[in-house]
């Protein structure tokens, strides 16, 4: 008879996530794993393959909740205001991080999608989700003032990269006065 899974898969998951955040992909090894989430090698490797198949699911568990964060970011304030307020609570949390841990998206982008083609294709497909969101955002804004001559998916790919350049700053130098420069520049383009 096989024996009962004794622990929960998304603590599991959190927590491997933490591990490969502050670690990365290529220095998390497997005994980190094991210490880190508290099962054993072999529960481990029954519940969840190999570390592969391990990071696979917290990163997707990351960009799913990430992307859900997104969209009720964007829409949970007025069109117009969302894009601004978006960005400035970003600012608030790297900030208030005191690991400058980053944006998890970036750091696996910058370690190991360019030798994973796994890796970059899930990375790909949440940068066109973010896109769209985005994307919509502007339209949204546009219907209720912001500037008509702005391309939306133009605009929407932008912001996804000052998304991933003020994460990317916050990393090494996080000044607060120049995070809201650059926020601010940026979103006056919906003026």
């Amino acid at each position: 008879m096989a024996r009962k899974k004794e622990f929960d898969q998304d603590v599991i998951l959190d927590r491997a996530l933490d591990l490969f955040w502050e670690l990365g992909y290529e220095f998390t090894s497997i005994q980190d794993l094991v210490e880190r989430l508290g099962i054993g090698r072999g529960s481990l490797y029954n519940a969840f393959g190999d570390k592969h198949t391990l990071f696979l699911m917290a990163l997707n568990r990351y960009l799913d909740n990430g992307l859900a964060r997104i969209k009720r970011d964007l829409e949970s304030v007025p069109p117009r205001e969302a894009i601004p307020s978006f960005f400035n609570k970003i600012v608030e949390e790297t900030i208030a991080d005191p690991l400058r841990r980053g944006c998890f998206y970036v750091n696996m982008t910058a370690e190991i999608a360019s030798r994973d083609s796994e890796v970059a294709e899930i990375l790909a497909s949440h940068r066109a989700d973010v896109v769209k969101v985005f994307e919509k955002a502007v339209m949204k804004a546009q219907e209720a003032g912001a500037s008509p001559d702005l391309n939306p998916k133009a605009a929407a790919e932008f912001f996804y990269n000052t998304l991933l350049g003020l994460r990317v700053s916050a990393k090494c130098a996080p000044d607060r006065a120049s995070l809201d420069r650059i926020v601010s520049l940026a979103t006056s383009l919906l003026n």
